[in-house]
């Protein structure tokens, strides 16, 4: 029958528009013995185009027990990759003398295999690099010389896909409804536009990335067909400049001098961790989800998605930061036995920043929970609990349910209710334009000494110790270009594809990624070693050594990507009678019946606030030994031995926060027994590296017959490495069933 009722006078395969057979196996179905046909008003047609369009056609007939359906051998592919490396001394006076260096590593433009070969290949469209540098050496008198480097290095990364399926109209996608109709757009004056259109790349259209979605299909199935990432293009050009001055005095050497870094970076907001501009669609498996099928597949054939989340433009940074230091130290010979070095360095860091004065920040400050737009909550339709069919969106300014079908607008944004950039300041708008400030100038002290016990040069005592700055990874910045007002991102959940353009228009919460506390502080460490150093027969030596390092104001990973949530749920929130949905029916598990996440979070109006806290902080204690044979007779060999002595610290855990009304918040009073429970950072007890080298004893050449054997056999050298240590250690984990979060 078709969508009024009525009965077809042919019955046809919906995948093929012929008549249905008896021998049909896909497309038409049999019931009672009576050839039938999918009700096409059920299936959704761009849905369909993803499950048969996108991919390679399935090639391996699965049985029970294999876990995939497409066999392929990855095609050879050639490439030729030259590192030159030249160097040219000129020496034009007995004062003078320049040294010119270069290397690159030069190759020409390669297809790289993909998982699945001819749909997710890459072109590497500029992988040459170049890094030429120069050094000049004066010797202004018999006692004093100056020395100056100036080096640059430049490297790009434009990995695009070749494939006609990378542009989703090819793919038969091209009705699959955008978050944002805008999306995808690049302008023109971006390094990637430029990129693009060089490469006459076939996602690229009138200005426009046509990248089909990146998808997720649940924990049904095993060994998802692949995505299409946003590979798109940067570029990373990088200027380096010293300067020095140093003079004899007696038994001092004085040097003072400056060092000047530059870099530029142009990427894109999906490699930075942020959302994707073509969206990320999951069609995952989801108890919570009403309409959920209960399998990924069936979910895309019906248009049902369990999320879908969208940036609305392609937004790339022009990043850049500057980094000035000038420092003065003094090697001064105290005595016979007894060496001292000793300095100041002072740095001033630039923030890395976008020049374009796209990104935003959120600041505590300035968010005000009466400013906050409302969240639709869950209602029924009548008394509650309630039927999938009767739940329904309730507006808690009107106090009036939003009307059947309303249910996806749970959890979003109640239109016109309060600001969308409550707390958030635009760079260079009565802020800085790096969103944050930290210390102009930051000094580091350095101090070392050596002492010769014996007065034989056979027994020597060292030591030093240091304090450094760590300019935090580029990472940690690039995905502010991303937050609200210049770009945001939204989240539609628990819906149908076929709704969102026609039907419930909604708007999730916006993320907010990679923000500093306006007045932050540049991570540091202190590092410190003392040790033997003595001379041992057989022309070998001994050192043993005490090092150790405390870093502090450090990030919760290196990278800064690992962001605390400010906005997270508050421990235990789940579990509250308050923030339980009222139209679920009971259910046994606490917590289970919860109000989504977005209606648990502190800042309402906000999904994720991704923060860098430089509050954290690690420390290692080791002893530190080698033991080497310098070469002679034939022999070398050195083994390093490393006991972890500790290592402990909170660098990686999670910051758990308390909030108040107003957005205030504390740590947990139980942070301090948490972070002990949890401080061994993973020490490695032992850790041994050695090598050797042996000359291979050489045959006699006196007569013509063995110089023959002498030129094939001798002149060899055998060497080796061994690297040995503890295992790291594991851990118990755990996971979540039924649907269940961290919430």
């Amino acid at each position: 029958r078709d969508n009024n009722g009525a009965l077809f006078n042919t019955i046809k395969d919906y995948t093929t528009g012929l008549p249905c057979t008896a021998t049909d196996t896909r497309g038409c179905f049999q019931d009672g013995g009576v050839l039938g046909r999918i009700p096409q008003n059920r299936l959704y047609g761009t849905g369909m185009n993803i499950l048969r369009n996108l991919w390679p056609v399935p090639n391996v007939e699965q049985v029970a027990g294999l876990g995939y359906n497409y066999e392929v051998t990855v095609p050879i592919s050639t490439s030729l990759t030259q590192q030159p490396v030249i160097r040219l001394d000129y020496q034009p006076s007995p004062q003078l003398r320049i040294t010119g260096k270069y290397a690159g590593q030069l190759q020409g433009k390669t297809l790289t295999p993909g998982t699945m070969p001819g749909f997710n290949d890459t072109l590497n469209w500029h992988p040459t690099r170049h890094a030429p540098s120069v050094t000049v050496d004066y010797n202004l008198t018999t006692t004093m010389f100056v020395e100056a480097t100036y080096g640059y290095g430049f490297n790009e990364i434009d990995n695009l896909f070749v494939s006609p399926l990378a542009n989703r109209v090819n793919a038969g996608l091209g009705d699959l409804p955008m978050l944002y109709a805008q999306a995808g757009t690049v302008d023109p004056s971006y390094h990637a536009a430029q990129v693009f259109a060089a490469s006459n790349s076939p996602f690229y259209v009138d200005g426009r990335v046509m990248y089909p979605p990146q998808f997720t299909w649940g924990n049904r199935i095993v060994n998802p067909p692949a995505n299409l990432s946003a590979g798109l293009a940067n570029i990373n050009p990088s200027h380096d400049a010293s300067a020095s001055l140093t003079k004899l005095i007696g038994r001092h050497t004085v040097k003072a001098g400056a060092y000047w870094n530059h870099g530029y970076k142009a990427q894109q907001l999906g490699n930075a961790g942020a959302a994707v501009f073509q969206g990320a669609l999951s069609f995952a498996n989801d108890t919570s989800n009403p309409l959920d099928t209960g399998f990924g597949y069936a979910n895309a054939a019906l248009g049902v998605l369990t999320s879908y989340t969208q940036q609305s433009q392609v937004v790339e940074g022009a990043f850049v930061y500057n980094n000035f230091d000038w420092y003065a130290q003094d090697n001064w010979k105290v005595g016979s036995r007894l060496t001292l070095d000793y300095g100041m360095r002072f740095l001033h860091m630039q923030p890395t920043y976008d020049t374009r004065l796209q990104s935003s920040t959120f600041l505590l400050d300035r968010w005000k929970a009466s400013q906050a737009p409302a969240l639709y909550l869950p209602g029924c339709a009548g008394a509650s609990p309630c039927s999938a069919a009767n739940r329904q969106a309730f507006n808690p300014v009107t106090n009036q349910l939003l009307g059947a079908n309303s249910a996806v607008a749970i959890g979003q944004i109640v239109p016109n209710s309060g600001s969308l950039t409550n707390g958030i300041a635009q760079a260079g708008n009565g802020i800085s334009k790096y969103n944050y400030t930290w210390p102009a100038v930051v000094v580091a002290p350095r101090f070392g000494m050596a002492y010769d016990i014996t007065g034989r040069q056979n027994l020597v005592l060292r030591g030093g110790a240091g304090l450094f700055h760590d300019r935090p990874s580029g990472d940690t910045m690039y995905s502010q270009v991303g937050n609200p007002p210049f770009s945001t991102s939204r989240t539609v959940r628990n819906a149908q594809l076929q709704e969102l353009s026609s039907g419930l228009e909604t708007k999730g919460p916006p993320t907010v990624n990679s923000i500093w506390p306006y007045k932050g502080d540049i991570p540091a460490s202190t590092q410190w070693n003392v040790g033997i150093q003595t001379t041992l027969p057989w022309a070998s030596s001994l050192d043993v050594s005490y090092v150790g390092l405390h870093g502090f104001n450090q990030l919760r990973e290196i990278r800064g990507q690992s962001l605390v949530d400010i906005n997270a749920p508050d421990l235990g929130v789940a579990f509250l009678p308050q923030y339980q949905d009222l139209t679920l029916a009971a259910n046994s598990t606490p917590g289970a019946n919860a109000l989504s996440t977005d209606l648990l979070r502190p800042y309402r109006g906000f999904g994720q606030i991704g923060f860098n806290l430089p509050q954290f902080h690690e420390t290692y204690h080791s002893l530190q030994s080698s033991f080497s044979r310098r070469f002679r007779d034939g022999v070398a060999f050195g083994v390093n031995y490393t006991l972890g002595l500790s290592y402990r610290g909170n660098i990686g855990l999670f910051q758990r926060l308390q909030h108040k009304a107003d957005g205030t918040f504390t740590m947990r009073d139980d942070q301090a027994a948490y972070e002990d429970l949890n401080s061994d950072m993973g020490n490695r007890r032992h850790i041994v590296k050695a090598n050797f080298l042996w000359d291979l004893p050489n045959v006699g050449t006196t007569n013509g017959g063995m110089r023959v054997v002498g030129v094939v056999v001798n002149d060899w050298q055998l060497s080796g490495v061994f690297s040995g240590g503890s295992a790291a250690k594991y851990d118990v984990t755990y996971s979540y069933q039924n649907g269940l979060g961290n919430v």
